[in-house]
């Protein structure tokens, strides 16, 4: 009697450390979900938020910042992915067409082409922000990004505030937008530039890829969730 008491025991031992440890790796899993950064990118990453940073013309919490302009025509949150196609630029038919549910968006459906080259330019990130689920090309701009790579043969100006744009100087970013709240300064990749990051939360920031030769932009992006 007293050995099958010891056995429903040890078997009820078992079975609440297996609950205890599967329940902590479910939380592991969700914590590294929610979080930007690994462990890995935080070693290169300091956050200047602690200590006093310059300010610049550019007020990062202020929704109306986030835009850009193609030759003169300013795209901003309130904008609608299709309104890109005046600015002479085409986006794939078939993402245009794709659905996107309400309060979700797309991170492959934004990709814009030159319509006289054919070559992609830049892309941005189609959100809707109704309560009914829309086409991508109905979406709202709810994020935008422009590459070194992409942009270097297009023959027109793409720009976001105050005229920063591909190959503008370090110095002319932090004129315009002050220091950055996290710096990443990637060391031991070569292949990678120095990440500034001008910060308010997870769905709204602007970051700024910086040659670390050159000291130039070579990557712009933002992001602008209206309804996060």
């Amino acid at each position: 009697m007293k050995r099958k008491i010891s056995i429903v025991i040890y078997m009820l031992i078992i079975t609440s450390c297996m609950y205890l440890f599967s329940g902590c790796f479910f939380e592991i899993n969700i914590n590294n979900k929610d979080t930007e950064n690994t462990e890995e990118n935080k070693t290169n990453e300091v956050n200047v938020e602690s200590v006093e940073r310059k300010e610049g013309k550019v007020n990062i919490n202020d929704k109306s910042s986030y835009y850009f302009i193609i030759n003169g025509q300013k795209y901003t949150t309130e904008s609608f992915v299709k309104d890109i196609e005046i600015a002479g630029f085409k986006q794939d038919s078939n993402a245009a067409q794709t659905d996107i549910q309400k309060g979700s968006y797309s991170l492959n459906g934004g990709f814009f082409k030159d319509s006289t080259t054919g070559s992609t330019i830049f892309s941005v990130i189609p959100i809707n922000n109704t309560d009914e689920a829309v086409k991508c090309a109905d979406a709202n701009i709810g994020g935008f990004r422009l590459e070194e790579y992409y942009y270097k043969d297009y023959q027109g100006k793409i720009e976001i505030n105050e005229g920063i744009t591909i190959g503008s100087t370090l110095d002319e970013l932090i004129e315009v937008f002050g220091d950055p709240t996290e710096k990443d300064m990637r060391d031991g990749y070569d292949n990678l530039g120095m990440l500034y990051k001008y910060k308010v939360g997870m769905f709204q920031y602007f970051e700024f890829e910086i040659d670390k030769e050159t000291n130039k932009v070579k990557v712009i992006s933002w992001r602008c969730f209206q309804n996060q």
